[in-house]
């Protein structure tokens, strides 16, 4: 007979992957939603001040925090070389955008955080998800993980607040570990 007993929560929270990527992603939209359009030459120094900001409110690791800024200064050029790319082709519109969308059936309710969203120039959308792990294949999102085609769905059905119905033309992820890169999700036969 099982006893149903389920594991606590640690009494000292540790330094997780989980816990990285949620410092990550609010120094990413601090720094996306600040910075001007054309990038300055000093962007990268802004991006680790923001950064050392964060991690000093957020994570009580003096070590971690070093570390962590280490990590991040060491693809901080690569991500500001990408951020001119994806200014090229649109603005960012939303950051960290939440989204409800009811179904009926069954009757269910699907909520969602998209990371980032930009409107480009023809007006449609691209979708971005910040990853510090592993970024999965598509063969992966086909079967298993279906966060951004779910999101996609949920934008083009006005799910994500004021933003109303919005024409997804891409999905991207920006993968920011020590090998970073983008890896565009196959929009067709997702869901």
């Amino acid at each position: 007979r099982r006893l149903r007993l389920y594991k606590l929560d640690p009494i000292r929270r540790e330094p997780d992957a989980m816990l990285r990527g949620q410092a990550l992603h609010k120094v990413l939209e601090v720094f996306v939603k600040d910075l001007p359009d054309p990038i300055p030459g000093d962007a990268e120094a802004r991006l680790l001040t923001i950064a050392a900001q964060v991690f000093s409110r957020d994570v009580p690791w003096p070590a971690t925090r070093r570390l962590w800024l280490a990590r991040l200064g060491r693809v901080a050029d690569w991500f500001i070389n990408s951020e001119r790319d994806r200014r090229t082709r649109g603005m960012p519109l939303a950051y960290e955008c939440k989204g409800m969308l009811g179904m009926d059936e069954p009757v269910f309710q699907l909520t969602g955080t998209a990371d980032r969203i930009d409107r480009l120039i023809d007006g449609s959308v691209v979708i971005y998800d910040y990853k510090t792990g592993a970024i999965p294949t598509n063969p992966q999102i086909r079967y298993f993980d279906k966060q951004m085609p779910l999101e996609a769905m949920m934008a083009e059905q006005g799910a994500f607040g004021d933003l109303g119905p919005l024409t997804v033309s891409g999905l991207e992820y920006i993968g920011l570990g020590s090998s970073p890169r983008i890896a565009a999700v196959d929009m067709d036969d997702q869901l």
